[in-house]
């Protein structure tokens, strides 16, 4: 590891206060799930109450380190979902420690090391993630703490290690089943490397066999004790029924999920490959590669795939999935968008990104296929972007993992004062983004949870007459999705009689309220309780 000296020890501390501190100007706090994350929170929440640790039906993920490190939490100070937001921040902020430390040991400069760990801390997607319990942090640091341990086995080979390798991979694969990548990709770089790592193979794959046997064991004890849900198996039936489905249909989204892929991981890193690019041959090698992106722009902008594309967390002027359903489901235009004034520029940024990325690693072609530990970064990437690319759907959360190992793989060499400068820039934009987009996330959310505690605490409405959004429906409505029927959502709704909505919506009155403050735009927003015309007798009512 690297030294502990006094420079180390600052760096520590900027990169806390730094992220602890934009943390609490986003305001992510409040008594409701996000997202996903309903569904691990009442499996945490049946398990804490007596009842046995059975995953829901709505999760696809192993899951099962990320549920004993929040009941260490809830332990300690009881359940909540700011408590497991918590957990979750305490593992953000280790998992921007272990990347600041793989970047020292790997011989980056102090500075450089900071503005690494500061991508990743202000990527919008980590910055969102961090006070939920989704699995995508959890899943990240273990990875981080596995890359260490791994970049530390290929230079030593020892087997403390190779078993703090195995360890933490058995944490990402009991987080995330991909987890099991980390290790295959590891067997392969100690097996197919040059020179000093031709050692006995068995210890490049004790890793992986250890990895391998614990999530066999994991899924046959679920199995064994009907604790597995659905979620994983309709997955795979997912995945079968994709790859049945045409040659034509498979191509075009084959080739869909490749663009999303390249174009969100190079507006990702488009920060750090601003700053670590050496300086131009010559102004016309600047204004050749400028009109290169330009041009791409414009060939995306023809074909409407301009950023951000569709994907889940990242949407045009705001962050957090929006799952109501009149922005969600219908499709209506009830949030704020600034439309081509942002996408254009972003498309051309991350098309710049994706430029400098590929020249980046023609001129470090050499120096990274004689060093294992990019190679190793490599394998992971590949194995990663082939699951990426070969789904039916994509989302842009699923991209997170990849940015650390391209920080890695790519390190600061020849930067320029003018490079510096301007990806220090880009990650002043990149974090009042996050920021900002966080607190609306979070500002919106408690008013429509405190429109649904009004309409089922105080007014003593059932929650089957309620569609009150994705999460709230999958916490109070479990189960398998139902059919959905004509003119509802799928989200466990088999009576609208109420909606929570972003706008107005045809056959139905304004029943109540509840307004929120936006900072993406500054202004005003408000979360509407909807009544069906047929029994609204009453007049409209604002609650203030």
């Amino acid at each position: 590891m690297a030294d502990f000296d006094k420079g180390f020890v600052k760096d520590i501390g900027i990169i806390a206060l730094i992220f602890l501190a934009a943390l609490l100007i986003s305001q992510p706090w409040g008594s409701f799930p996000l997202n996903d994350d309903w569904s691990y929170s009442r499996i945490l929440k049946n398990w804490l109450d007596g009842g046995p640790l059975r995953i829901s039906g709505w999760t696809a993920v192993t899951l099962l380190a990320q549920i004993v490190w929040g009941r260490l939490f809830c332990e300690m100070f009881g359940f909540s979902f700011d408590i497991l937001r918590l957990s979750t921040i305490v593992l953000a902020l280790a998992g921007l420690i272990v990347l600041y430390v793989i970047l020292r040991e790997l011989k980056s400069g102090r500075q450089a090391a900071l503005f690494g760990v500061l991508v990743m801390a202000f990527n919008p997607v980590y910055f969102l993630l961090t006070p939920s319990f989704m699995t995508e942090i959890p899943f990240q640091t273990a990875t981080l703490l596995a890359l260490w341990a791994g970049l530390r086995a290929l230079r030593t080979n020892r087997y403390r290690d190779l078993l703090l390798l195995s360890l933490f991979s058995v944490m990402a694969t009991l987080i995330r089943q991909t987890g099991l990548i980390i290790p295959i990709a590891f067997l392969c770089v100690h097996v197919c490397s040059r020179g000093s790592l031709r050692r006995p193979y068995w210890r490049g794959a004790l890793p992986f066999v250890l990895t391998a046997a614990c999530l066999i064991l994991y899924m046959a004890w679920l199995g064994h004790h009907g604790a597995s849900g659905h979620g994983f198996p309709t997955l795979m039936r997912n995945s079968v029924t994709f790859w049945a489905g045409s040659a034509r249909l498979i191509l075009a989204i084959i080739s869909r999920n490749i663009m999303a892929f390249a174009l969100y991981l190079a507006l990702f890193a488009a920060p750090w490959l601003i700053y670590t690019m050496p300086a131009p041959k010559s102004r016309r090698t600047s204004a050749g590669l400028l009109l290169v992106a330009l041009l791409l722009t414009a060939i995306l902008w023809s074909m409407e795939r301009l950023m951000p594309l569709p994907g889940n967390l990242i949407h045009d002027f705001g962050l957090g999935p929006i799952l109501l359903r009149d922005v969600a489901i219908s499709k209506a235009p009830h949030h704020p968008a600034l439309g081509l004034i942002l996408r254009l520029p972003l498309t051309l940024l991350a098309v710049t990104g994706l430029i400098l990325g590929m020249l980046l690693v023609w001129r470090q072609k050499n120096a990274i296929r004689d060093n294992p530990v990019r190679l190793w970064m490599i394998g992971i990437g590949i194995f990663y972007a082939l699951l990426f690319v070969v789904t039916s759907y994509f989302f842009d959360r699923s991209m997170l993992i990849m940015l650390p190992l391209l920080l890695i793989m790519l390190p600061a060499t020849a930067s320029t004062p003018t490079g510096r400068r301007s990806g220090i820039f880009i990650l002043s934009l990149f974090a009042v983004f996050s920021v900002l987009g966080t607190h609306d996330y979070f500002a919106w959310n408690r008013a429509r949870w405190q429109a649904l505690d009004t309409l089922t605490r105080v007014e003593g409405i059932a929650a089957a007459e309620i569609d009150g959004g994705f999460e709230f429906n999958g916490w109070h409505k479990p189960g398998k999705p139902v059919q959905p029927q004509k003119g509802k959502s799928w989200w466990w709704v088999q009576d609208d009689r109420y909606l929570i909505t972003m706008g107005v919506r045809s056959g139905y009155a304004v029943y109540r309220t509840f307004p929120f403050r936006r900072w993406l735009p500054p202004g005003e927003g408000a979360i509407y309780v909807l009544k069906r015309h047929e029994e609204s007798g009453e007049s409209g009512e604002s609650t203030r």
